[in-house]
């Protein structure tokens, strides 16, 4: 319709229907494109929005998850030292059962499943570029790019293949099965005594406190243990820090 105006206006060389059938035409394209943006504006927002609230619950599930197992790695330097304090005092009175337990607890490590899903796919997608603050995806990547964590307080020592290669694989199951559970986010030590058919460890307690290379070890591990803590503590309060900005952030985007 507008185009045969046009034509017709050109025709009779009417110039002032041309000007404002050109200006309808042009303004028109001009709102189309406007409407357009802001719908996309507004989409992309939404996203942003999104990503911000799953990079949260993220975060809130690593800093649970770096709780519990920052008591955990707690527990396991504090078995790992009662273990040593019978190796430097062989004639200790204590159960035998309780000896074993301590060796076999002390030799656990950590798993640090962090949860990086939704950074990842940000990445992987480009979305990143949404985020329109430079120091908030700065702090994002550094915080799912620290790998030192994970080398030293996953690494399996000397100490627990040793240790596990003494102890009868009867009694590590036992003590895996009732003293120790894991899932997804975190890992815990629980009470337990010894069943009817343990209580003859006497001869494994004596060879677990008597190897001086097996105690070697475990002063090693200990000390690997008390960094572990530094940079688990570390991590804990780096990821509630994160945290607060990202909810921040996703407040100011709704």
């Amino acid at each position: 319709m507008i185009l045969r105006r046009l034509s017709n206006a050109f025709r009779k060389q009417d110039w002032f229907t041309v000007v404002v059938e050109t200006l309808i035409v042009v303004l028109g394209v001009f709102i189309g494109l406007q409407v357009n943006n802001w719908n996309e504006a507004r989409t992309e927002q939404a996203r942003v929005v999104s990503y911000l609230d799953r990079l949260a619950s993220d975060l809130r599930s690593d800093v649970t998850m770096y709780e519990r197992n920052f008591a955990f790695k707690t527990r396991a330097v504090a078995e790992g030292r009662l273990a040593l304090a019978y190796t430097q005092q062989p004639n200790r009175d204590a159960p035998p059962f309780e000896i074993v337990r301590s060796f076999m607890l002390a030799s656990h490590a950590l798993t640090l499943p962090v949860a990086d899903a939704t950074y990842s796919e940000m990445i992987s997608t480009g979305d990143i570029r949404l985020l329109r603050d430079p120091e908030l995806q700065q702090g994002l990547a550094s915080y799912y790019s620290n790998v030192d964590l994970n080398d030293i307080v996953e690494e399996f020592p000397e100490y627990r293949q040793t240790v596990r290669g003494i102890i009868p694989l009867d009694v590590q199951d036992y003590i895996n099965a009732a003293c120790y559970r894991s899932d997804r986010l975190r890992q815990e030590f629980l009470p337990c005594k010894a069943s009817v058919d343990l209580l003859d460890l006497e001869q494994t307690a004596d060879l677990l406190r008597s190897d001086e290379a097996l105690a070697r070890e475990l002063r090693y591990w200990l000390s690997n243990g008390g960094l572990a803590l530094t940079i688990l503590g570390d991590q804990r309060r780096g990821s509630i820090e994160l945290l607060r900005v990202v909810e921040i952030t996703a407040q100011a985007a709704r």
